[in-house]
């Protein structure tokens, strides 16, 4: 390669097994390129380019708080790079979070039993779940679009003129 020249990533649409030099770019595809892996934990990658605190709080239900926990607890940096972290060190982590707080699927399972119980003995809060209103007091005459959907369209009354 000649000095100065710049790395670009072939996408999908360059085909070739091969590097080659275009105005000044070396073009090397994808299959050539090493890009390291992003670390999983609990079946979720999480993004390894940040720092560790903000990549933990990947996973649903980890939040700023059990993030710095989790990593003093771990003996874990929070500021190194999540990409940094070694095989043992997401172990460690792996295993608080099973132990220690409810995350990921088991806290998905969680809220959703509660919605479901809520709508068995017909509550007021499971009434609403079960239309698809607002649940905590929200007004509904106007907005509450989220919960309502989109605006369904209903054929106005004809005027007193209209009569006569």
């Amino acid at each position: 390669m000649e000095a100065g020249a710049r790395l670009l990533v072939a996408g999908n649409r360059f085909r070739e097994t091969f590097v080659r030099l275009i105005a000044g770019f070396v073009v090397v595809p994808h299959s050539l390129l090493w890009i390291p892996d992003m670390p999983r934990l609990l079946g979720v990658d999480i993004p390894s380019e940040k720092k560790t605190i903000y990549s933990l709080q990947y996973l649903y239900g980890v939040g700023p708080r059990i993030a710095r926990e989790l990593c003093h607890k771990a003996g874990v940096d929070p500021l190194c790079n999540a990409r940094d972290l070694h095989e043992d060190e997401l172990a460690r982590m792996a295993s608080l979070l099973d132990k220690d707080y409810v995350v990921e699927g088991q806290l998905r399972r969680q809220v959703a039993q509660n919605i479901s119980r809520l709508k068995d003995i017909s509550s007021y809060r499971g009434l609403r779940h079960r239309r698809g209103l607002p649940v905590r007091g929200q007004r509904t005459r106007t907005n509450a679009r989220t919960r309502k959907g989109p605006k369904k369209t209903v054929a106005g009354k004809k005027g007193v003129k209209d009569l006569k």
